[in-house]
């Protein structure tokens, strides 16, 4: 069974790059912006893991935390600090690498 993964960012270029960087079998991303993003797609389907970038506002960060909190009881959140947009991609490789078994 696959993992599926929300991306959250500002930045479509960087989204959509670390899409591709994470494409396995084992893993299904979708991607999002805004918190109506977060809405939709948790309504659409069960996301076990919502990765944050760290140049959203910081009341988009609490927004969605409180989101996925209303919305499911499985998914985890994780926010990256305010490294910068290079460091998304390796935030949530090191995120995932520690979930596995």
């Amino acid at each position: 069974m696959s993992q599926k993964i929300l991306l959250l960012g500002i930045t479509d270029s960087i989204l959509a790059n670390a899409q591709q960087q994470l494409t396995r079998p084992d893993l299904e991303v979708f991607l999002g912006k805004s918190v109506e993003d977060v809405r939709s797609r948790l309504s659409q389907t069960p996301i076990d893991h919502v990765f944050i970038g760290g140049r959203l506002a910081e009341e988009t960060h609490l927004e969605v935390a409180w989101e996925v909190i209303q919305a499911s009881e499985t998914t985890t959140v994780h926010l990256q600090d305010r490294s910068g947009p290079e460091g998304f991609l390796p935030f949530v490789q090191a995120v995932l690498r520690g979930l596995v078994p």
